[in-house]
């Protein structure tokens, strides 16, 4: 995967225009980043991975509103949300130790509780928002839905950096 992103990006930012905005811009902090391809190709997997997670949260609501009876009780919403989170959570640690951050620490269930701890802060977040704004508020619960779920992405990726995968994320430079 990590070729394959490189590939794409060279063939973006190794072009007459991009090179020329790299050129007149050497000092801009974001143009360095940008041009930072093991850092780019991090935050792309990151993305790729949060934006997975995100369809299959959002999926498991929708079963779970739509093909159980959770979608006919009063707090069933919220019931579905819980689930949906919690099964979403297990799924993005795999994926997030072995396809992101790569990483190699053998204790494995310190660094799963850790990963859980900052999930569980995410989600405190996620079922506190999804509370006020589609049960207290009323709002379409499938929109708030995804509109939490990108605020969580970014809360995850700062957590997990912060919290998890600390001295795991090294970037290898190619």
């Amino acid at each position: 995967m990590d070729k394959l992103l490189k590939k794409i990006l060279d063939f973006f930012l190794d072009n007459k225009f991009m090179l020329s905005i790299k050129e007149k811009h050497e000092d801009n902090k974001l143009i360095k980043t940008l041009y930072d391809k093991p850092f780019m190709i991090h935050i792309i997997k990151y993305l790729i991975i949060g934006f997975l997670n995100t369809v299959i949260c959002i999926g498991l609501f929708w079963v779970f509103i739509h093909l159980t009876p959770l979608g006919e009780s009063d707090v069933g919403e919220n019931v579905a949300n819980f689930l949906s989170i919690i099964i979403t959570m297990i799924i993005a640690y795999v994926l997030n130790r072995v396809v992101v951050f790569n990483s190699k620490d053998p204790h494995i269930i310190k660094e799963f509780f850790k990963f859980v701890v900052a999930r569980v802060l995410s989600m405190i977040f996620d079922m506190l928002a999804f509370f006020i704004f589609a049960t207290l508020l009323h709002f379409d619960e499938m929109a708030v839905k995804v509109v939490i779920q990108i605020v969580v992405i970014i809360l995850n990726y700062v957590l997990s950096k912060v919290m998890v995968f600390k001295s795991e994320d090294k970037i290898k430079k190619e």
